[in-house]
């Protein structure tokens, strides 16, 4: 994402639809972002690491939906 990262991404989505970040998945095998664990903390996002399977990653998904 040219100039923009997950969090950063995030940010602008919840500034633009409060509550929408809330269905984002995060994929990441990394926390060296600067506030990264801060941000996770807080905005508590749906997170699967790296590295993953097909099954985790379709089991998250169907928990995602089932709460929506």
């Amino acid at each position: 994402m040219p100039g923009l990262d997950g969090v950063d991404l995030y940010r602008e989505v919840e500034r633009r639809q409060p509550g929408a970040g809330q269905r984002m998945l995060f994929i990441s095998g990394s926390n060296v972002v600067p506030d990264y664990e801060g941000f996770l903390l807080v905005a508590r996002p749906a997170m699967l690491g790296k590295p993953f399977n097909v099954e985790e990653l379709r089991q998250r998904v169907r928990q995602m939906l089932d709460g929506a």
